[in-house]
């Protein structure tokens, strides 16, 4: 079970885009479908996605980061896994085929990436091993992320432990450098559970970070660890005995006891504003920050949900801010005027 786990974590970082590409009426009988890379068709970090350290398990990212390399570590096992089923092309009427060669399809398909039966069916896959280098990340805590470097390329990746948590803002702030690596892109405001304005920015990113996280000793959650009811608006009052329904798990689970607490006589919220951002450390574009009127702010930076708590008195001076500094235009259905300001 652990090695299938692992399997649908590599399809995961080889597929180049998720797209319905297949009607219903025309899909095949497979289990499921999705649009890969052959395993010589990907870039070296695509290829070797693991890496164990000292207990921490890493996963590759498209960051390049040479030049933020600093003290070696030591020599390491990267690993991956090839998947060698036999690949099926598409064709441009967006049927699956035995034709050879790449497809033609609508213009957001990608040429020459194919279209694979899964299977969970170790046969199918193949073990790859590499020795690599593995450095520190000058500034960023080790076990948030690493630089690894692949001999044949010269090439410096990082690599970023997924299930890295903190108790506070502040050193999670710190053990990933966001007022280095990270870059606000549009703001976008919500009504009654509706995105309604939108931003193209122009507050700092540090000015930002710093009205929204004004707060001190901000708690920090791995969001997978909250009840699915807690995030589905619904107040625990009695924090469930610590027994709820983690996100994407259909049992009923033990919650960790201080989340259960937490979550007590609190909701989660509707959203009110999501952010978008890059982390230009591992080259994470159009990721999210949202903000919530239970006083809880939650982002996948890292490459993982975490949730903090700042307040909900923190939320509205923060809604006065960016209103206050930005201007927000109405987003308008298709084809209407789109100037008008909040």
């Amino acid at each position: 079970m652990a090695l299938f786990a692992a399997i649908l974590v590599v399809i995961i970082l080889g597929i180049v885009k998720i797209r319905d590409i297949v009607s219903p009426d025309s899909a095949p009988k497979h289990k499921t479908t999705e649009l890969i890379k052959r395993w010589d068709e990907m870039q070296i970090y695509e290829k070797y996605v693991w890496l164990n350290l000292d207990g921490i398990k890493y996963t590759s990212t498209a960051g390049e980061c040479g030049n933020e390399a600093g003290r070696l570590i030591g020599v390491y096992t990267a690993e991956g896994m090839e998947n060698t089923q036999p690949i099926e092309h598409i064709n441009s009427s967006g049927k699956l085929s035995d034709a050879s060669g790449g497809f033609s399809g609508s213009e957001d398909m990608l040429v020459n990436h194919y279209i694979i039966p899964i299977q969970e069916q170790e046969e199918h896959y193949v073990k790859h091993e590499k020795m690599v280098r593995v450095y520190e990340i000058v500034g960023v805590s080790r076990d948030f992320a690493v630089a690894v470097q692949f001999d044949e390329t010269g090439e410096y990746y990082a690599y970023c432990n997924m299930s890295y948590t903190t108790d506070s803002y502040d050193s999670f702030s710190d053990a990933c450098q966001l007022e280095k690596y990270l870059e606000v892109n549009r703001i976008y405001l919500y009504e009654d559970g509706d995105v309604k304005y939108v931003s193209e920015g122009g507050i700092a990113t540090r000015m930002l970070m710093d009205t929204l996280f004004s707060g001190e000793d901000l708690p920090m959650f791995l969001t997978e660890d909250f009840p699915a009811e807690f995030l589905q608006g619904k107040v625990i009052s009695d924090g469930q005995n610590g027994k709820g329904t983690k996100p994407y798990n259909p049992n009923p689970v033990e919650v960790p006891g201080r989340v259960a607490e937490f979550c007590k006589d609190k909701e989660y919220g509707k959203r009110l504003v999501s952010i978008s951002v890059n982390y230009n450390l591992f080259e994470d574009k159009n990721i999210s920050i949202a903000v919530y009127s239970g006083g809880f702010v939650s982002t996948n930076i890292g490459m993982s949900g975490k949730s903090f708590f700042v307040g909900k008195d923190a939320i509205e001076d923060f809604i006065a801010v960016l209103k206050e500094n930005l201007d927000f235009s109405i987003i308008e259905e298709e084809g209407e005027g789109q100037n008008n300001k909040l």
